[in-house]
């Protein structure tokens, strides 16, 4: 068995998701509050041990698009999944030139604003980015930086959480109990 990391209804309700280091994205539709039954899975590009692993987890607005992110090809990978096909869409990586394989600036947090023109990206070292997402796709070039990564990271840096407060205000929460 492997480790459950994230659950999420799609907004609509229609669908239960959940990830973790099984490295798949789980979906049991749930209709009508019935028991779930059996259920399907969409997978991003996997690898062997740990690389791969799923940690976060954002359903786009519109419910089209899944965003999925951890321990991927590169540190820092985020993967965007359409619902109805499952093939991956588009991609981006949390910038990490420096240290590519660096386990610490996995992703584990992910959120789309509630436009869905925009994914934020929560990493291990303490960096957040904003992609710019256009049709469901992210826009790799133009992703950013919001909070640079600490150079030298402990556990408490890990950005456990981000969201967007009203008027599109991207907020963030670290392991170490910060809230900004």
């Amino acid at each position: 068995w492997a480790t459950c990391d994230v659950i999420r209804f799609t907004p609509n309700g229609s669908m239960l998701l959940a990830v973790g280091e099984d490295k798949v994205v789980h979906n049991w539709p749930t209709p009508g509050g019935a028991t779930l039954g059996p259920h399907s899975t969409l997978s991003w590009n996997t690898f062997r041990e740990q690389r791969g692993s799923i940690y976060a987890l954002a359903v786009s607005p519109g419910g089209g698009e899944y965003a999925v992110g951890g321990y991927g090809r590169l540190s820092g990978d985020v993967a965007v999944i359409r619902a109805d096909t499952g093939k991956v869409i588009g991609a981006v990586t949390a910038g990490v030139p420096k240290a590519p394989y660096q386990s610490s600036a996995a992703v584990w947090a992910l959120a789309y604003n509630p436009s869905g023109s925009e994914l934020a990206i929560g990493t291990g070292s303490g960096g957040v980015w904003t992609c710019p997402v256009v049709a469901g796709r992210p826009v790799p070039e133009k992703a950013r930086a919001v909070v640079r990564a600490e150079a030298e990271p402990t556990t408490g840096s890990r950005v456990l959480w981000v969201g967007y407060a009203t008027g599109d205000r991207l907020m963030y929460a670290t392991r170490g109990g910060g809230v900004y």
